[in-house]
């Protein structure tokens, strides 16, 4: 559904509810025409792991740009001062808002069936390959080839790898190495080739290739840091595999452990608070994969306590530092936690003591309460009769062991002694008098 007010539009879809811009009325069906373009792909549901979450389909979002870009499909520049154009946010492909619906889905590879025809096989086996993407390179890009300077403001030209980041002329392409060395993060990424099968569990078999020692988990909570998790998800996944990259806000963690458990080591961070790592501790436990796998934190939440303890900072809220992190996580030493279970729940006394005392008091309890039940039950005068004799003396029993233990707990005091012998008397005067009196009261109403 659409509203407007003055020139912003809102849409509600299934997933989420978008407020876009447009600065006229054929911008806004342009925009309309884009979403009609894309309603009749299948939506799934947030827990369920399928291949089409990592098909090569670009994310797009609405973004302004300080400096000339250049549309990836149509080549043209993105109109305007701030142009209102649509940014893919793991490969930062551009695109005008007509154009996104005709762009390929060429975004970062995640598996070995994404990278198709560009695949690299030799007698060592299957490699890496560089991801090129065309034009918008830095001001300051230079050449890794030549070391000139390249790219240009006037229009879409030269290339960037998504993956190790070299930036190169389209005449120095060639010269190149074919094989991608993957950038600073290698330790960390899972490159594509390694994610090239699914078990009959519809999960991933993965192997972890020689370049990638300790592959990285991250589970990101795009709700944390008052939603600046968002940021840091789009981030991870720029230096990052996308596959090896999940938001608990979709999910959980449930979803990436599996991914992961074919592997023999892994390492795993937690973008978030302390009921972030909680989380992803239990279902680590649930998977009994706490052998396997060492656990990084990366404070985004209120209380991080957690990070706190383990030397990871207070709060972290810049993601431009996130290559560094990634570098000091790799030589990161690791620390053993103690983690417990507590179990509260509410059960009877059990029938055995070694108490002498204790065992007394349990069986008169018994004794009274079978009595009673006699009492209250039966149709037979003489079984009642029996039962409130005996549930008589039981009382008077009771009362008078219960007054000898008082004194002899209180023999040292005699204003302790004087008080338990009367409290005493008064207890078997009452129930004697209470007993005698249920007595006569029986008798009278059989002989009645």
């Amino acid at each position: 559904s659409w509203f407007s007010s003055d020139r912003p539009y809102g849409v509600i879809t299934p997933c989420r509810r978008l407020v876009l811009c447009a600065e006229n009325r054929k911008e806004m069906e342009e925009w309309i025409a884009a979403l009609k373009s894309v309603q009749n792909r299948e939506h799934f549901e947030s827990t369920q792991f399928s291949m089409d979450h990592f098909s090569g389909m670009h994310n797009w979002y609405a973004c302004s740009h300080a400096r000339p870009t250049y549309c990836n499909v149509c080549r043209e520049a993105l109109s305007g001062v701030t142009s209102h154009g649509l940014s893919c946010e793991v490969c930062k492909f551009k695109a005008h808002k007509r154009c996104a619906v005709r762009a390929t889905n060429n975004c970062k590879w995640t598996t070995l069936a994404s990278i198709g025809k560009d695949i690299l096989e030799d007698e060592d086996g299957i490699s890496m390959p560089h991801q090129w993407l065309e034009g918008n390179l830095p001001v300051s890009a230079k050449c890794t080839v030549c070391d000139k300077t390249c790219g240009s403001v006037l229009r879409l030209q030269d290339c960037r790898c998504l993956w190790c980041k070299a930036m190169v002329h389209a005449g120095c392409k060639d010269q190149l190495s074919p094989k991608c060395p993957l950038g600073q993060c290698k330790v960390s990424v899972i490159p594509p080739t390694a994610l090239n099968s699914i078990d009959s569990d519809g999960f991933w078999k993965a192997t972890c290739p020689p370049t990638c020692t300790s592959p990285l988990l991250v589970f990101v909570n795009s709700k944390s840091g008052d939603n600046q998790g968002v940021k840091f998800l789009r981030r991870f996944k720029q230096l990052l595999n996308p596959a090896q990259v999940f938001d608990l806000m979709n999910g959980g963690p449930h979803l990436g452990l599996r991914l992961f458990q074919k592997f023999d080591t892994f390492r795993i961070l937690v973008c978030g608070g302390d009921g972030s790592v909680g989380w992803v501790l239990s279902e680590i436990d649930a998977l009994t994969l706490h052998k396997q796998c060492q656990l990084g934190v990366l404070p985004l939440g209120t209380g991080n306590d957690l990070a706190r303890v383990l030397g990871w900072g207070s709060a972290c809220d810049d993601d431009t530092q996130l290559p560094q992190i990634l570098e000091k996580l790799e030589r990161a030493s690791t620390k053993m936690l103690d983690r417990w279970s507590i179990m509260v729940y509410e059960t009877k006394l059990p029938r055995q003591h070694s108490s002498s005392t204790v065992q007394h008091i349990l069986t008169y309890e018994d004794s009274v309460a079978a009595h009673l039940s006699k009492i209250l039950t039966s149709d037979q005068h003489s079984v009642v009769i029996s039962s409130a004799k005996v549930l008589c003396e039981t009382v008077k029993d009771f009362v008078a062991k219960v007054g000898r233990a008082y004194e002899k707990n209180t023999e040292n005091s005699e204003e302790s002694e004087a008080m338990a012998k009367k409290v005493s008397c008064d207890w078997l005067s009452d129930e004697s008098l209470f007993c005698d009196w249920l007595l006569e009261g029986l008798e009278c109403s059989v002989i009645g």
